[in-house]
């Protein structure tokens, strides 16, 4: 599978999640939302981070290291989750799941574009 990244801005951080899961490891989660940077029509997308044992930690400091409006970069997979409710009825959710989140230098952030001149009425729309 090809690798799934996105580069925006947090714009916003839930409550961290805190758990014991059904092998008993201690687990942290947070879903945070981001806007892409650098685009004309920026997309929205919600990320979730999920770690257990030795590493929650790493989620439990999220917003220490990863403040509102700081730019990053997110490596991400796309996940399913099939489960029943309780009428047995099969349903499922997605999210994407956080693998991999690095600070982005902002002065390389939006690409550099040639100067030139432009009429409006050379615009097509």
């Amino acid at each position: 599978m090809n690798e799934l990244q996105f580069i925006g801005k947090i714009t916003s951080v839930s409550e961290v999640k805190t758990g014991v899961s059904k092998t008993g490891k201690e687990y942290a989660s947070v879903n945070f939302e981001m806007k892409e940077s650098g685009v004309d029509y920026p997309q929205v997308a919600l990320f979730s981070l999920y770690k257990d044992g030795e590493y929650k930690k790493q989620v439990e400091d999220f917003l220490k290291y990863n403040p509102i409006d700081s730019t990053r970069k997110v490596t991400f997979k796309m996940k399913k989750s099939e489960y029943k409710k309780q009428d047995g009825t099969e349903s499922a959710f997605y999210s994407n799941s956080v693998w991999k989140l690095e600070k982005v230098d902002v002065a390389n952030e939006a690409p550099e574009y040639p100067e030139e001149d432009v009429n409006p009425d050379d615009i097509p729309f």
